[in-house]
């Protein structure tokens, strides 16, 4: 075996422990909370032991943002369910319907737990603003381009902070008071399609 098929070989097992220390961690977060969930916990869950997780990360914060760095790509919704199949325009309800669903997914539960725990962290906050900001840029970005009309990207930015950031509360009441606030979901449907309607610009999917 070569020298370089060696290097990534290691190279690959680095990763994919990585992978599943960033498994166990949402998961933890998402069963346990963020208190509870220990690098012990972590570590037993992913298989490994201790030394093997701080040889990666040095704290179970910096893992954690880690973590929730990389897999909060994975909550943006596929643009094309988000396009009402007769007018093709975007869909107020079905985007704010999909950011709640995707915050009520495992990897969605981690989030909300580690911006829970930033509340009394300053320095958790820091760390996960530029995931956040991250996050947002992207989904602006992706918006931007699949309508097919110019837009304002502003407004685009706008638009998804609203529903970000009425996501976040909508799914923090549900899930901590086992409820659903069907009438402020209808209204904030409402007012994203107020908002999309008036910058009347019609949406087609770019394949």
């Amino acid at each position: 075996m070569s020298t370089e098929t060696k290097s990534v070989r290691r190279s690959e097992r680095k990763e994919a422990s990585r992978q599943r220390l960033f498994d166990a961690s949402l998961e933890c977060l998402a069963e346990l909370g963020f208190a509870s969930t220990t690098t012990t916990a972590i570590a037993q869950r992913a298989g490994m032991s201790n030394g093997a997780l701080f040889h990666f990360y040095r704290s179970k914060e910096e893992l954690l943002v880690a973590a929730v760095a990389e897999r909060v790509r994975g909550l943006r919704p596929d643009l094309g369910s988000l396009v009402h199949p007769d007018e093709q325009t975007l869909d107020g309800a079905r985007v704010l319907d999909a950011s709640i669903a995707a915050l009520r997914s495992p990897a969605g539960r981690a989030l909300l737990e580690m911006y829970s725990a930033a509340r009394t962290s300053q320095r958790l906050a820091d760390a996960l603003q530029p995931t956040f900001k991250q996050a947002r840029d992207e989904i602006v970005d992706a918006l931007t381009a699949t309508i097919a009309a110019p837009v304002d990207r502003q407004q685009v930015a706008g638009l998804v902070g609203v529903v970000l950031t009425s996501a976040l509360g909508i799914t923090v009441i549900e899930l901590s008071m086992g409820i659903v606030l069907t009438d402020t979901r209808t209204a904030l449907r409402q007012y994203v399609d107020s908002a999309l309607a008036t910058s009347k610009s019609p949406a087609t999917p770019r394949g």
